[in-house]
Parts: C-alpha cells; structure tokens; sequence
C-alpha cells in the first residue's frame, strides 16, 4: 500500500515506538502493549496485513490492525477491511483497524475510511474505520512537539516543497532528540527519504558531523540489517578460505607422510587450488595413491574439451 521505504519505516515504528501511533488515534488513553512481534501476520494474497499489535485496555485484549496507505483509495479500504476480518478468525480475538494515509486525496472524498456494500441500490453491509491524516501533521511536527518527533523523517512526504529550509528545520528537529539511537534511526530516514530531492553525495556532507553516531547506526534496523548481511557474508568467506587452508595442509601433510618430502613444484601447485572439491578429490587421491605420479595426475589442471566443429 506505501512505497517499501516509507513502509518499512512506520512498520519498524510500529514494532520499535507503537506508542507514537497508537497516541494520535488516543493520546490520553491508557493500555498495555503485549506484543508487536505476533506469529507471521495473515497472508492473503501473498500480501501481510502491514501491521498488528496486541493491546490490553482494562481487562479486554485487542488488536491493533495497522495499515499504512500513500494514497487515498477505495479499493485499498476493502482489502484492510478483509485482512481485519480474517485477522479476528485467525486470533479469535477483536480487531481494530486504523488507517494511517500519507498524502491527502487528489480530489475531495468523504467518509474517508468508510466502506459499504450496495448490491441492490441499497446498503447491505457497512463499516468505517478511524483514519489519521498524517499530512495534517506537518505543522505540529515543525514546531517541535515533542509526541510528533519520530514523523520527522516523513516531512518530505508530507509537505508540498522540499527545499533547503525543511532539511536543515529536520536537522534541528533530529538535535532536539537526546537518545542518540534515535537520532540515528531518524537520520537515516530523514537523509533516505531526501535522496529524491538533493542527492546521496549533497546529504552525506550536510549532515556530515552525524559521523560521530556510526557507533550507534548498527542498531538502526535499515543500517544494522547492512551490515549484519556484509558480517555474515565476511564470515562465510572466512570460514570457507579456513576449509581451505586447512585441506592444502592436510593433503601436503599426507603426502609427506607416504612418500617422503615432496618436491616445490608440487606444493606449489596444492597452494594454488582453491576450490574445496578439487582438494578433497586431491585429498581422497592422496590417501590411496601408491605413487606421486598419480597425484601429480590428480593436481593437473583439466584441459579445456575441444568443441567439434560443425559439419
């Protein structure tokens, strides 16, 4: 329903600070969250409801179904209208649905949240759900207040001019933010959703001094999803040249074993290998050869097969 970027971003909101979105619905309601990680939300469609919290308000336990939508349409209250249905079967548990829309409509709708079904020229079934216009945000968000914070990286989205004055009222707004994982959470955000506008090479030196806070962006999940998939590639590799290192040796060890010292050429040739297969055939021959020569047959390279030419 929203772009992926801005997607990932209010779902990770949701699962990391669910009161900064529950509160624009009640800010002055009291409940406890139980969970915003529930087992793999309901797929319809090979489509996930975009998120789902689990409340508890006095004695009764909810969900809260979260659907995030760029856009205005129709079409798309319908389909929040099934995931929340199919949501109350699967949990056994009543739903809430709230929609969060980015941008106002293109063209003036009402009843926005609303759905109803006519068949027949008369109403059969309806529903409405609450809706919160984050566009309506934008000026409580310049000003700072302090509930609203966490939308700051949304302002490019929300606003109707992106300039060089917005960006530097978010930088102000990220420095009014004292836990510095959030500020990291928030700058990043801030500096993915102005890509459109200004450019990674221009943001990368405007908010230059936030290099300090690299120790705290591993902890951001779009950052610290980076580089943990680069750590892992790091230690596959690592892992992978250490079978390596350790097939040349078993295999020199070997052959020094059965056939006494082995000539240069040879181990030189054992060292150039680096494909694991290759070695443990070469290792596996070494163990049963009953001469060097049948190695050095197994350490040759293969020559490339001759294609046949045509008739």
């Amino acid at each position: 329903m929203v772009h992926h970027l801005k997607d990932k971003y209010l779902k990770e909101m949701a699962e990391r600070h669910p009161e900064d979105l529950i509160n624009l619905l009640h800010p002055e309601s009291k409940y406890q969250i139980l969970s915003t990680k529930l087992e793999k939300e309901l797929i319809i469609k090979k489509r996930e409801a975009d998120k789902v919290i689990k409340i508890r308000v006095g004695r009764r336990v909810y969900l809260l179904h979260l659907e995030f939508i760029s856009h205005y349409r129709r079409k798309l209250v319908r389909k929040a209208y099934g995931y929340g249905g199919a949501l109350s079967l699967k949990y056994d548990c009543e739903v809430a649905t709230i929609l969060f829309i980015l941008k106002p409509p293109s063209r003036q709708a009402e009843n926005l949240g609303y759905y109803e079904v006519s068949p027949f020229g008369q109403t059969v079934n309806q529903y409405s759900f609450a809706v919160v216009k984050l566009w309506e945000l934008r000026e409580a968000i310049l000003a700072g207040q302090k509930e609203y914070l966490g939308f700051v990286p949304l302002l490019p989205e929300i606003s109707r001019h992106v300039d060089k004055k917005l960006l530097k009222r978010q930088r102000e707004l990220i420095d009014s933010v004292d836990d510095p994982v959030r500020q990291a959470e928030l700058l990043t955000y801030t500096v993915a959703f102005n890509e459109p506008y200004f450019g990674r090479k221009f943001l990368q030196n405007y908010f230059m001094e936030y290099k300090k806070m690299l120790e705290h962006w591993e902890q951001v999940p779009l950052v610290g999803d980076f580089i943990k998939e680069k750590v892992e590639v790091s230690e596959k590799k690592g892992e992978t040249r250490g079978k390596i290192l350790n097939l040349r040796e078993n295999i020199l060890d070997v052959l020094n074993s059965r056939f006494g010292h082995v000539n240069g050429n040879i181990a030189r040739r054992v060292q150039t290998i680096d494909d694991p297969q290759k070695l443990r055939a070469v290792f596996r021959r070494a163990l049963t050869a009953k001469s060097l020569d049948t190695v050095k047959d197994a350490l040759a390279p293969k020559k490339p097969v001759a294609k046949k030419k045509a008739a």
